[in-house]
């Protein structure tokens, strides 16, 4: 974390729920002590409660000047609308949800310079949040993102050719994704809340690389890769296991198909052998998935758990 701002209260509990009341509008779920808020109003709401309880001065530092100035500055214009965007997909404070809106917000934020609502709007097109699916549009705006060096839309594009049976660039795509620098440095983008911070995890990219690859029979390039995260994946499958996606069966409903460990490494070994194996199965819906927490842990330890 960086201190962008500090005081020293004579009564820091009485501080605390000062602050807590102001902005509990803002906080965000799980009643953990996080809001969402800029870094505006926080200082702003802090100099309140330094005016209602009083504090202990305390000589500012040149350090201290210096984060004050930074955190007074004015955001890029990008992140301002992307922030407000952000509260309209999820309905955050006293904002009413509206996807539609959210959409158009992110669209004008990718126009002002955030390569990261690239991914962001690719996935609300593939799976008609705010508007009607529309594959070609996703398609475009993730190409596009990664022009813009947004590496995540690599895994986009992988989803595209996976629905529509494109072995050879499924695979291109998730090769140019696993390479990047996005992936090897862990990177992450800040200014991802909720649903979107956990696709965007790198865990979860190698794992749907597993499902996709296991589902369709295809050849896996990243074998080496998946085992090396062996641990990373269960990990993170523990906490979010309900958000993993799931492809269902065309032929049976909606319900997962039963991927075990020896379907997996089977298709393993022939990937490894003889090159490429796939068959014609086409999935018809771009968003036909199921979430099952037991199912997810159960297939993550199927896909990935050693012998």
């Amino acid at each position: 974390f960086i201190v962008a701002y500090s005081s020293y209260f004579k009564d820091c509990d009485a501080a605390e729920v000062f602050v807590n009341n102001r902005l509990k509008y803002n906080r965000l779920p799980d009643n953990k002590e996080f809001f969402w808020v800029s870094v505006q109003q926080a200082i702003e709401t802090v100099r309140q409660a330094e005016s209602s309880l009083g504090v202990i001065p305390v000589p500012a530092t040149n350090k201290d000047l210096k984060f004050l100035q930074m955190a007074t500055k004015p955001l890029a214009a990008w992140k301002e609308i992307f922030h407000s965007a952000n509260a309209y997909y999820y309905g955050l404070g006293d904002t009413t949800q509206d996807k539609n809106e959210a959409l158009n917000l992110y669209i004008k934020s990718a126009k002002l310079g955030s390569n990261s609502a690239f991914w962001i709007i690719g996935r609300m097109y593939l799976n008609g949040q705010g508007c009607k699916p529309d594959v070609e549009k996703a398609r475009s705006t993730f190409m596009d993102g990664t022009k813009a060096g947004n590496d995540l839309c690599w895994a986009g594009l992988a989803e595209i050719f996976f629905c529509e049976g494109d072995e050879e660039n499924w695979n291109n795509s998730w090769d140019k994704y696993f390479n990047s620098t996005f992936f090897l440095e862990k990177k992450q983008f800040v200014e991802f809340m909720n649903l979107d911070a956990i696709m965007s995890n790198r865990a979860c990219q190698i794992y749907t690389y597993g499902e996709q690859a296991t589902y369709k029979k295809w050849r896996l390039n990243q074998v080496q890769l998946i085992q090396a995260n062996e641990n990373e994946i269960l990990k993170f499958s523990n906490l979010y296991g309900y958000y993993l996606p799931h492809y269902s069966h065309p032929q049976t409903s909606s319900s997962s198909v039963n991927f075990d460990k020896e379907r997996f490494e089977a298709t393993t070994q022939k990937s490894i052998q003889t090159g490429k194996q796939g068959d014609n199965t086409n999935t018809n819906n771009y968003i036909d998935r199921t979430v099952a927490q037991s199912g997810t842990r159960a297939l993550v330890q199927g896909l990935f758990k050693k012998g």
